[in-house]
């Protein structure tokens, strides 16, 4: 029953409120989080992903990533 409590004092409070009442981040910051982990773990080799499948390797310019448009 508690949860049901909880969920019932936050009801009438706007998405941001609520957000920042529970100390938790958007849906949007989370996927953008999760997406920056992902290129992490590919990147680094952690899945077993093909990296020239996300990214175009250029030895020149100063950066060794460029993300593909």
């Amino acid at each position: 029953m508690q949860g049901i409590q909880t969920g019932q004092r936050y009801e009438h409070k706007s998405y941001e409120e609520r957000l920042r009442l529970l100390g938790i981040t958007s849906l949007g910051k989370r996927r953008v989080r999760g997406d920056l982990i992902q290129v992490f773990r590919i990147v680094k080799g952690f899945d077993s992903l093909n990296i020239e499948d996300f990214f175009e390797l250029d030895n020149g310019g100063g950066h060794a990533l460029r993300g593909q448009k």
